[in-house]
């Protein structure tokens, strides 16, 4: 989704959709491993090669900490619907 939104930004040259993508869920999963091995000597090549579309902002920090909130928040919502069916009910 982050992509999709990075190349509209780019198509229209609406460069402020860009930090749109900070915040969507997907942004995070997906740069995450292209921060981290942009850092790595000698790879950097080959980053650029499979980014198609870099965002050039955003920290390892930011796309850890979006990992962590969404994944969170799905978790919580995930264990109180678990928690209010029946089916833990009659395991009790």
């Amino acid at each position: 989704m982050s992509i999709l939104v990075v190349f509209l930004s780019q198509l229209v040259g609406m460069t402020s959709l860009e930090y749109v993508t900070l915040y969507l869920p997907t942004w995070g999963a997906s740069q995450l491993p292209f921060i981290v091995s942009s850092a790595i000597p000698g790879v950097y090549l080959i980053v650029e090669a499979l980014s198609l579309f870099p965002l050039g902002f955003g920290s390892a920090m930011q796309a850890i900490a979006s990992i962590l909130v969404y994944s969170s928040v799905a978790s919580a919502i995930a264990l109180y619907s678990f928690a209010r069916r029946d089916v833990p009910k009659r395991v009790y």
